[in-house]
């Protein structure tokens, strides 16, 4: 994602406004496990999200190739379990 916006300076800048301008109460991701230089900018964007913006960032852990990584109900469970997590913990935006 941040290579896609020209770099990590650029990249996380872009998220930033995106997260701004669309007033994000949670932030999430997949982490493509086959793809390590992305789950490698995961960190830098949930430090940004999360660490600078007070906004909560999940790792939602996945493979599009190898459904072995995570099942679906494996995913639908840590997804839920994040959500319950935050509810409640800042107002949702309307």
């Amino acid at each position: 994602m941040l290579a896609y916006f020209g770099g990590r300076e650029r990249g996380l800048a872009e998220l930033t406004r995106l997260v701004k301008e669309y007033k994000a109460n949670v932030a999430i991701a997949m982490a493509h496990w086959s793809c390590q230089q992305y789950n490698g900018i995961m960190r830098m964007m949930k430090d940004e999200v999360q660490g600078k913006l007070g906004v909560p960032f999940f790792m939602l852990n996945g493979d599009l190739l190898d459904a072995r990584v995570a099942s679906s109900e494996q995913m639908k469970s840590d997804l839920a379990n994040f959500m319950s997590s935050v509810v409640g913990a800042k107002p949702l935006s309307s």
